[in-house]
């Protein structure tokens, strides 16, 4: 299984060498770096048949944007797709909930 997911605020994006992985952060508005795949070990809780059979890699993707977006602006596009062409498939709510609640 590979995760592609764009870079997060949290995410260094400078080497750092207090990091295992120094180079993680290694220029990452321009490169796709690796993180760190936690969500391999969430599956493997969750299914324990799968934990010694999945793998996993994450990488993060730099996103750049030609315009700045409102957070407001990306609810109601995704909104909107959860009940347009991807419902069934994209689930959208404002509630405060985790995964475990769907």
């Amino acid at each position: 299984m590979t995760i592609v997911r764009a870079i997060i605020v949290t995410q260094k994006t400078m080497n750092d060498p207090s990091e295992k992985l120094w180079h993680a952060g290694c220029r990452a508005t321009q490169n796709i770096t690796p993180t760190c795949p936690d969500t391999t070990m969430a599956v493997g809780k969750a299914t324990p048949e799968l934990k010694k059979t999945l793998k996993s890699a994450v990488v993060a993707v730099p996103c750049p944007l030609k315009k700045t977006v409102k957070y407001d602006d990306v609810k109601v596009v995704m909104k909107q797709g959860s009940k347009g062409p991807l419902k069934g498939i994209l689930g959208y709510s404002e509630d405060q909930v985790v995964s475990c609640d769907f």
